[in-house]
């Protein structure tokens, strides 16, 4: 991690997941853009954020490596044609948005090897190794320029019981560490914003369908008990608390930070608790988190 001995703040920003994922391993033009966005900034993201990169591009890396066994393998080497063509068969991927961010994988191994059939266990230490620079990656911002060489990105840690929770956690399950505990503070994190997601519920459910985060709806619907009143500590569980992710890092990021996403669903949240989006570059459609996840 890179040290800075001084930097002038032009406002603060958190990195949310779908913003973290671009920044990290889109292509050198879009990586360098945002990047050159947060140079005068205060950089943070969350635990939960690292949630969601840890179950979606991480787990993509995990879901190539896992492909390896069902090659043809010849002498011990991988044509990466061959892999490329079973990945497009989506064996157990239901996911539209994995499937975009695999290529980002396949992008990631091309960029190494200058040749096209590489040994099948160059390419397992490859994939192992990009899971380790990914994770290094998304708490580092490298600045371009004399004097910073990168920011370091302050992990939020509002929802773990410790906070190096999530870090213990990482360094005991490399090379693989994709499907991460829920936050243990997550109930309690909840109920201490009752009010507020009361509020973000009634707004949901006037809001027009096109805009409609659907899943956080009917998710909220199902932490409620016979007298429509939520109970967190005893519904909330690994199955349905993803569909909360950005209601999460929504009240988690400080209301001086600006949140940098490209996932619509923040306009509604921002406006209803007080939060603001950054408006600065955004790259094209969203490779993020969806439903699809496979962990």
């Amino acid at each position: 991690m890179g040290m800075m001995t001084q930097k002038t703040s032009a406002g603060q920003v958190l990195l949310e997941t779908t913003i973290q994922i671009h920044r990290i391993v889109d292509d050198p033009v879009v990586k360098e853009t945002i990047n050159s966005e947060l140079a005068d900034k205060s950089v943070y993201t969350t635990t939960f954020v690292l949630r969601e990169f840890l179950r979606t591009i991480i787990a993509d890396v995990a879901y190539v490596h896992s492909m390896l066994k069902d090659l043809p393998v010849r002498d011990g080497r991988v044509a990466l044609g061959a892999l490329s063509r079973l990945l497009a068969q989506g064996k157990n991927n239901y996911s539209p948005r994995a499937a975009r961010r695999e290529q980002y994988v396949i992008g990631a191994i091309v960029d190494y090897f200058s040749e096209t059939i590489v040994p099948l266990e160059k390419l397992r230490c490859l994939l192992e190794m990009t899971v380790r620079e990914w994770i290094n990656d998304f708490f580092e911002v490298p600045v371009a320029g004399p004097g910073y060489p990168s920011i370091p990105a302050e992990c939020l840690a509002v929802l773990d019981e410790t906070p190096d929770e999530m870090t213990v956690w990482i360094n005991s399950r490399y090379p693989m560490p994709t499907n991460p505990p829920i936050p243990k503070k997550a109930a309690d994190f909840l109920l201490s914003h009752r009010g507020e997601i009361t509020k973000i519920e009634e707004a949901l459910e006037i809001q027009s369908n096109k805009s409609r985060d659907v899943r956080m709806l009917a998710t909220l619907s199902l932490l409620k008990n016979k007298a429509g009143e939520f109970d967190f500590t005893a519904k909330l569980n690994r199955r349905n608390i993803w569909a909360l992710g950005d209601l999460f890092i929504t009240l988690e990021t400080p209301r001086s930070a600006m949140i940098y996403t490209t996932d619509k669903h923040y306009e509604l949240l921002c406006s209803m608790t007080g939060r603001s989006q950054y408006s600065g570059y955004l790259p094209r459609k969203s490779i993020g988190t969806g439903s699809g996840s496979r962990t």
